[in-house]
């Protein structure tokens, strides 16, 4: 979808974290998304399995996202500006 949308393809920038891709914007090269594997312990405690995880960069909106079912606050992120999204049935491509 990001592809089709923004005409950007993932980086694979880490060796180390080598499935984790970034996107950025073409005019300024500024990440706006990262796709990521962790685990779902970071978001809830009760739960220890890997999950796949969006984190989008969402100005003057992560206050009313967080309100709803499923967005956290960015992580490993400023939680200012970034919300994660676990990528799941949760949500659509919309």
């Amino acid at each position: 979808m990001i592809k089709e949308k923004y005409n950007v393809s993932p980086e694979f920038l880490w060796e180390k974290f080598s499935d984790f891709g970034i996107f950025r914007k073409q005019d300024n090269e500024k990440w706006f998304a990262i796709v990521m594997n962790i685990n779902k312990n970071k978001f809830d405690p009760n739960e220890n399995y890997e999950v796949e995880i969006i984190n989008l960069k969402v100005d003057n909106q992560v206050n009313e996202l967080l309100k709803l079912k499923g967005i956290y606050p960015g992580y490993h992120s400023n939680k200012k500006y970034w919300i994660s999204i676990i990528l799941d049935n949760t949500f659509t491509d919309e």
